[in-house]
């Protein structure tokens, strides 16, 4: 068990191979990842399965809130990739800014398997792009931007501006096969 707080300004790298990830949170543990640098998990086998840029797995629940920043970059590639994976109940908020790119067969910008009790808030671009060969799978095709398999106990923003006038940045959720 641990009780912390990870703030990233810089660049993590992570191309070991199959289920890697930049950022591994582990469930049933308490505090908040903040990614304000760039994420790149990147793979060049057309075969690599389940990378995450951010990945929450375990048991039990995270208590915290995770946050990719507005300056950040997140470029995920390979078999089922997800730039986000929520694999363990969040007990606290998404917030997603910057840039997210991921690309592969099946991949997904985000994908929440497990509940997420507070707010999901988008105000960056979320790109996902299908494709590529691989012996694993038929269908190359991409996934969803935002996949959320659970309950969201604080509702979902993709935020934008309010009128033509308005500041507010427009979030962008992008899917491709």
């Amino acid at each position: 068990d641990w009780s912390s707080d990870v703030c990233s300004s810089d660049l993590i790298s992570n191309t070991i191979g199959a289920a890697s990830s930049g950022i591994n949170i582990v469930a049933g543990n308490t505090g908040s990842v903040t990614n304000n640098g760039s994420i790149s998990v990147t793979q060049s086998a057309a075969n690599v399965i389940s990378q995450y840029g951010i990945l929450l797995n375990g048991t039990g629940k995270f208590n915290g809130n995770i946050v990719t920043g507005s300056a950040s970059t997140m470029s995920v590639s390979g078999l089922q990739a997800s730039g986000i994976g929520l694999q363990a109940e969040l007990n606290g908020n998404l917030t997603l800014g910057g840039t997210m790119d991921v690309a592969g067969s099946l991949a997904n910008g985000v994908s929440a398997r497990n509940v997420i009790d507070g707010v999901v808030t988008n105000s960056g671009t979320i790109s996902v792009t299908g494709g590529g060969t691989s012996t694993l799978v038929i269908n190359p095709f991409g996934g969803s931007a935002i996949a959320l398999g659970a309950d969201v106990g604080g509702g979902i923003l993709n935020a934008g501006p309010l009128n033509s006038g308005g500041t507010t940045p427009r979030a962008t959720l992008s899917s491709k096969g």
